[in-house]
């Protein structure tokens, strides 16, 4: 099988929660946010993320004043 550049990794919904560290409710907040790059396979399918776009959009929100996300449950 061929190794896949790891930016290109499809990003699960349970390998998102891991890696941004948050909660199911968390991680459907964003699902909801028209700037998060996921899309769904299908009707109803699995959300999914590339890694590479996650990282993109992580640096931006970083960048962008006046809006914040807080990647914890609480």
């Amino acid at each position: 099988m061929e190794d896949i550049n790891r930016e290109d990794q499809l990003l699960t919904s349970a390998e998102l929660m891991k890696y941004l560290g948050i909660g199911r409710t968390k991680l459907y907040q964003l699902y909801r946010d028209p700037s998060f790059p996921a899309f769904r396979l299908g009707e109803g399918g699995a959300w999914l993320v590339r890694r590479s776009a996650l990282n993109h959009w992580l640096d931006l929100v970083i960048k962008q004043p006046g809006k914040t996300y807080i990647f914890t449950e609480g």
